[in-house]
């Protein structure tokens, strides 16, 4: 159970571009196909959310130094990123641009995408 979370979350993180952009209510409530659910449940709205959800620190071809503390690395290329020294923070490449940000603070990229 625990791998399959990892890919859900995994498949979300790098794909969420193709999804579509509509609220959860509207895509599943009305749709009547809710299910009880009993387990945990975390809504990760922003990076920092996301990062504390994340089983592994890192996705991808990420280099971090032995100095890097509480930072979550996701690259979406095939080539390598290297944070050296990073502290509290988020720092994710994909198609759509790069964000290096203090985790405090990840969710002020809302204005600007």
């Amino acid at each position: 159970m625990v791998k399959f979370r990892h890919l859900i979350i995994g498949y979300l993180l790098f794909k969420y571009s193709i999804l579509d952009q509509i609220s959860f209510n509207y895509a599943v409530s009305e749709k009547k196909t809710v299910l009880r659910y009993n387990g945990f449940w975390k809504d990760a709205r922003t990076l920092d959310a996301v990062s504390e959800v994340m089983e592994d620190k890192t996705k991808g071809k990420v280099m971090p130094d032995s100095n890097c503390m509480n930072t979550n690395l996701v690259n979406e290329f095939d080539i390598p990123l290297f944070c050296i020294g990073c502290n509290d923070m988020v720092v994710n490449t994909g198609r759509d641009g790069i964000l290096a940000s203090a985790k405090r603070h990840s969710s002020c990229i809302t204005p600007y995408v």
